[in-house]
């Protein structure tokens, strides 16, 4: 008797995955598993976010948000500690490519120890083009290499596609429209090149600092915002009065109510919400960042609130009702993600020098780039001076719209799964069993990530991924035993 599982992505949550069910299946079993992770890259784990890469380039979380095992925060701090601890200060933030040499780690060991339970996991370097229903317990891959293989589980763990060529420059070879790993990418690039640098996130922060590095004199970052996400100062342990899990499950939770809680945990604690989310509208320059850099060393406290309050608000977002949802998606969450997904002060020193000595600059009213002269002329909506680029790098990041990838859009034309009114696609909020348009739960199609981000509030940290992996494996081990037992498999 054979049980038959698929994994579509081989990212950080196929890894978590597979490291939650060797968790929650304790023992050997008396029937096979096979498990087939479709990645095409030559590792797991890594996905595009932790590719080897140049070690410039940090998380923007420290050790101890970064643990796959639910159970233990310490357990990528205690890995490092272990195998590189004369390498690394462990007050800075650490290298991404080494997270990427963690999560493979992890998934050779978690195989390994997943084989003597009667459980054998396969790499297979394919990309995956469609799923079809067979039977209700049975369903159809069809893989890059012409293959057809057949599963009773399928978890779509694909991570998130990033935004495609926003100006049609696709054409152009000085046209870089995906940045990663930058050292593949970026290595040409020439100290008197002048650089433009389409959006001014985490994701423009790195090409910035690996620019740096390359000693490309100038660099100019293009965004609409014309603005830096916040800068995050040390943390420190603090307890909330307000946004407490147990009086917001006495509530009748909603989003007037959330945010009057909100605000009241920030006055009661001193903080300025004005002064943290109401900035003025204008470009960043060494003053505004220098501002941003004091606040984080000088009260660090707002962040601290975000943070505890970030465990408890997937709970309170299923509460939300739809208009809710998507009045905090379109106007709320501009806001707060650069202030929580913020920039670690070792970081903003280097954003910080450059910006004086006028080799970064910062563009926000962005409306169109185009091609001219063999170079790249930007246009402004502020009566902004255009300007012309010798390389532009698109470094916008993931896309808000999650279910464009020839994959999803198969499923929803077959019917199943269903899209979310707030973004990605319906799943079942404890188990990840995706959700139909006729609103039945598959329990044998489970999803997480970046594709599931209307059922939850922010679906990209490792924390989240660490609670959902344990959840949807406690499920899917639950599931086989119980098929496992009615012979449905046999």
């Amino acid at each position: 008797m054979e049980v038959q599982v698929a994994i579509i992505g081989g990212g950080a949550s196929a890894v978590s995955i597979l490291y939650s069910l060797n968790k929650v299946l304790d023992k050997a079993l008396d029937y096979r598993i096979n498990i087939d992770i479709y990645e095409p890259n030559k590792e797991v784990g890594r996905g595009l976010a932790y590719i080897e890469d140049s070690e410039i380039i940090k998380l923007n979380r420290p050790p101890i948000d970064m643990s796959i095992d639910i159970q233990n925060k310490n357990h990528f701090l205690d890995w490092v500690s272990k195998n590189a601890k004369d390498l690394y200060d462990f007050s800075e933030y650490l290298p991404r490519s080494l997270y990427g040499k963690y999560l493979n780690v992890n998934y050779l060991e978690t195989s390994t120890s997943l084989l003597k339970k009667n459980i054998k996991v396969n790499h297979i370097r394919e990309k995956v083009r469609g799923i079809k229903k067979v039977t209700s317990e049975l369903y159809k891959v069809l893989s890059s290499g012409n293959k057809e293989s057949y599963y009773n589980f399928v978890i779509l763990a694909i991570g998130g596609k990033n935004n495609d060529d926003p100006y049609d420059l696709m054409e152009d070879p000085n046209f870089i429209n995906e940045p990663y790993p930058l050292e593949e990418k970026l290595y040409h690039l020439k100290p008197d090149d002048k650089v433009g640098v389409i959006g001014s996130s985490l994701t423009a922060i790195d090409v910035f600092l690996y620019l740096k590095q390359k000693n490309v004199k100038k660099c100019t970052m293009l965004s609409r915002s014309g603005q830096l996400p916040s800068v995050r100062g040390l943390d420190s342990d603090i307890n909330l009065h307000y946004l407490k899990e147990k009086i917001l499950r006495c509530k009748n939770v909603n989003l007037e109510c959330l945010l009057t809680l909100f605000l009241k945990e920030f006055e009661e604690k001193s903080i300025s919400w004005k002064e943290v989310f109401l900035e003025k509208n204008e470009e960043e320059n060494y003053t505004t960042f220098s501002k941003k850099i004091r606040l984080a060393k000088e009260n660090n406290t707002w962040f601290d609130v975000l943070r505890e309050t970030h465990p408890i608000l997937d709970e309170i977002w299923v509460c939300l009702n739809d208009e809710e949802r998507k009045y905090f998606v379109k106007r709320l969450l501009p806001l707060y993600i650069p202030r929580r997904a913020a920039i670690p002060l070792i970081n903003a020193r280097e954003i910080l020098d450059s910006l004086e000595t006028k080799d970064l600059q910062i563009i926000g009213g962005l409306q169109r780039i185009e091609q001219y002269k063999n170079r790249f002329r930007t246009c402004f909506s502020n009566n902004q001076d255009n300007q012309s680029f010798d390389i532009i790098i698109n470094a916008t990041g993931l896309s808000g719209e999650n279910t464009n990838n020839e994959l999803i859009e198969t499923m929803l034309e077959d019917n199943l799964i269903s899209t979310h009114i707030a973004g990605g696609i319906r799943v079942d909020f404890n188990t990840g069993s995706v959700i139909s348009n006729e609103n039945k739960t598959n329990p044998n199609i489970k999803a997480i990530g970046h594709i599931t981000s209307g059922n939850f509030f922010v679906v990209n940290n490792l924390e989240f991924i660490a609670k959902k992996s344990f959840e949807i494996s406690c499920d899917l081990a639950n599931h086989i035993k119980n098929n496992i037992m009615s012979k449905e498999f046999a």
